[in-house]
């Protein structure tokens, strides 16, 4: 599935695939890729909130190429941490 801002491909640029796996699969050793789906809804969804008082959400990043970089930055930095959470204890380098 494609979000908004960013994709289940994004996120698995940011984690490395066997730790994504640790961090999705409930059994094995694969990446749950609905569980990523899930985790990137929930980051747009989180940012929508806090941006839809100053622009129409989903923000069009065609429309707004300044934002393009900093909202995918964001979210994906959400759903990195919303994954992260999963499995406690959050690494510090995630919690940034």
């Amino acid at each position: 599935m494609m979000g908004a801002y960013i994709t289940g491909t994004d996120v698995a640029g940011r984690i490395p695939n066997s730790r994504l796996a640790q961090l999705t699969a409930e059994t094995g050793s694969t990446v749950d890729p609905d569980v990523v789906d899930e985790a990137v809804s929930a980051s747009e969804g989180e940012v929508n909130v806090y941006v839809a008082k100053r622009y129409a959400v989903p923000v069009d990043l065609i429309a707004h190429p300044d934002l393009a970089a900093t909202f995918r930055g964001f979210v994906l930095d959400v759903t990195v941490y919303s994954l992260h959470l999963r499995r406690p204890p959050v690494p510090e380098d995630i919690i940034r």
